[in-house]
């Protein structure tokens, strides 16, 4: 393979792994922004992520914490599951909740429910059959590092750089391309006008004689 080849296949490479990473980023953000517009989550495959903001699950779920999930329905549950539901306590308003499933009712219509952090249970507010929808896998320590950084105002800053970086990273090789191309076109209307001057000359002259 020559050197040129080389470089071409190494290029498409590249550009492929930066695309990659942008869509996965993409997604991942996206996610984000679903799950927290709909405050429910948004299942990919049958998987998802939360973002735990209370302590009600330490040391199990450490509070401000994504944690990965799975969708999962009532009869799949079994006690000592975290469960992800939604709960119809007023206080959070139609928000969903992650706690432990300490006990099932004979029907399985309402799973009792409790926080690892907590001294009691969730009571009337424990998890009702249908309002259940994920089970919870494990924590995500690097996401949860990520995010808790880039909240800050220069982890912010930061992120949008690196968008940037890799995005310009991913459009070199059409600048280089681009800017090859208009040098190649420059000195090529030069030779035309050198040339044009040229001829015009021998013109000249051979009028002259």
């Amino acid at each position: 393979m020559s050197e040129k080849k080389t470089r071409s296949v190494k290029r498409t490479v590249s550009n492929i792994v930066i695309g990659v990473i942008l869509g996965l980023s993409v997604l991942l953000v996206a996610v984000l922004f679903i799950n927290k517009a709909k405050s429910k989550p948004t299942f990919i495959f049958g998987r998802s992520i939360a973002w735990i903001i209370t302590d009600s699950m330490e040391d199990t779920i450490p509070a401000q914490t994504f944690i990965f999930i799975e969708e999962v329905k009532a009869d799949d549950v079994s006690v000592g599951d975290v469960i992800i539901f939604r709960s119809e306590n007023p206080a959070l308003q139609g928000g969903y909740n992650t706690h432990r499933v300490v006990s099932i009712n004979e029907d399985r219509s309402v799973f009792t429910t409790k926080g690892d952090h907590n001294l009691a249970d969730d009571g009337q507010y424990s998890a009702k059959a249908e309002n259940i929808v994920g089970r919870y896998i494990r924590n995500l320590p690097v996401l949860t590092a990520l995010m808790r950084f880039f909240s800050s105002p220069v982890g912010f800053i930061l992120l949008i750089l690196f968008v940037i970086a890799l995005t310009v990273c991913m459009f070199i090789p059409d600048i280089k391309k681009y800017l090859r191309k208009s040098d190649e076109e420059e000195k090529a209307k030069k030779e035309e006008e050198k040339r044009r001057l040229i001829e015009e000359e021998i013109e000249r002259l051979k009028k002259g004689e």
